[in-house]
């Protein structure tokens, strides 16, 4: 690790260091782990006019979590558009997605059988497929 070249504080007491750059090869994902929920302060009131956002979708997982702290996924439903969800931890994981479109899924992974993931699809087309879906997918497992 490198030495910092200055730091600076915040009022919140959160301290950041100033690193000199250095040349790396590939691309690395950023720590999403610090922030988990970024848009909770989003909610709306849930009607049956209106859509449902991030923010609900985050309030909803964060209560999830909250009661079933065992079950691995539930990160910021934002984290999905760049492709860079975090792995899931634990034996349960579950994380809503948005399809990239107007649409939001369900995965969930251990529930019934150990090694099988399931999507949760209330507009399911047949044969379901969708990249983005199984992009998202991919990066949690």
């Amino acid at each position: 690790m490198e030495a910092p070249i200055d730091t600076a504080s915040f009022a919140d007491n959160t301290t950041v260091e100033i690193l000199s750059p250095t040349v790396t090869t590939g691309r690395t994902k950023p720590d999403r782990s610090a922030k988990p929920y970024l848009f909770l302060d989003k909610c709306q009131v849930i009607t049956k006019t209106n859509k449902l956002m991030s923010g609900d979708i985050n309030k909803a997982q964060s209560m999830i979590k909250l009661h079933h702290p065992d079950i691995g996924g539930l990160f910021c439903c934002t984290i999905g558009a760049s492709l860079e969800f975090p792995q899931a931890q634990g034996d349960k994981c579950m994380q809503i997605v948005h399809d990239g479109k107007d649409h939001w899924v369900l995965i969930a992974k251990g529930f019934s059988q150990p090694e099988h993931v399931l999507v949760y699809d209330s507009l399911p087309s047949n044969p379901w497929y969708n990249n983005h879906i199984l992009s998202c997918i991919s990066s949690l497992l």
